[in-house]
């Protein structure tokens, strides 16, 4: 893992499953993998057969080794297992420092537990929406715990949404949207990658927030959600907003168990299935 600060800035842009991404120069799909598709069987072995009985010894040794080299660049050439943590939750929350240290716990949690279930280092990933309340929780959880995260976006979404006033945008004053602009940039600064979900346009409407965290939800492996509300509840009422459309979608796709935090008891990290009734 990477040290808190280690995560470069964006440096080019690719499309991907038609949406467009900002990719990091660092981002491991940059590595060189010039070798793939050649023989594994090391020169040395295939022309042991030709070479003079003087140097079989010697050609035995070298042929030995360039095999070792040879299964050491496949081992590093095997896909590392990549695990990706998604959050979704609330603009509004109390009790912030403490959701902050029990972010950082659960991925203390997670490393260990993948590490028990892979039997090596994976990499872990986080998914934010890149709002204020828990999706800045979570990228600042990611980053003092040395975690790269993704940061998914609709167009335009700091200037049309975060800084405009509008029947959706829960920050109501200009102190407070100017606030949660500046962090939506810090955010940017240190993501691994910039997703942006949708076209460009000029309206911001609550079906963008809806798409975005739908590809949040497609791309991750793993759900933490911070919410007032009972999952299983959310689930039962369907209220609007977009943490409880969100989970609905999970259920939706039933991707079984998420970690819930209560904000109200913010040191408590409870599963939950949202297959199964309360």
């Amino acid at each position: 893992m990477g040290a808190p600060g280690s995560h470069n800035k964006a440096t080019r842009r690719t499309v991907h499953d038609g949406r467009e991404f900002i990719v990091c120069g660092n981002h491991p799909d940059s590595t060189d993998f010039a070798t793939k598709g050649k023989s594994l069987i090391p020169e040395p072995v295939q022309q042991e057969m030709n070479l003079p009985a003087a140097n079989a010894e010697e050609a035995i040794t070298t042929a030995r080794d360039s095999l070792q080299e040879s299964r050491t660049r496949k081992e590093e050439m095997m896909d590392t297992p990549t695990v990706k943590v998604m959050v979704t939750g609330h603009v509004d929350l109390p009790n912030q420092d403490a959701i902050l240290e029990t972010m950082k716990r659960l991925w203390s949690i997670t490393r260990a537990d993948m590490y028990d279930y892979y039997g090596r280092e994976v990499e872990l990933v986080g998914i934010t929406g890149m709002a204020n309340g828990a999706d800045r929780l979570w990228a600042l959880a990611c980053y003092e715990s040395g975690i790269p995260f993704d940061g998914y976006v609709p167009p335009e979404y700091p200037e049309i949404f975060i800084r405009r006033p509008g029947k959706y945008n829960p920050l109501k004053t200009e102190e407070e949207r100017e606030l949660a602009y500046t962090r939506h940039y810090r955010m940017r600064d240190v993501a691994r990658e910039l997703i942006i979900v949708g076209e460009r346009k000029d309206k911001y409407t609550r079906g963008d927030n809806f798409r975005r965290n739908e590809a949040m939800i497609r791309d991750a492996d793993m759900y933490l959600c911070v919410s007032k509300m009972h999952p299983r509840e959310v689930l039962k009422k369907r209220p609007s907003g977009g943490t409880n459309h969100a989970i609905q979608k999970m259920a939706n796709r039933q991707v079984g168990v998420i970690t819930w935090i209560d904000p109200a008891r913010p040191d408590e990290l409870r599963n939950i299935d949202l297959n199964k009734e309360a």
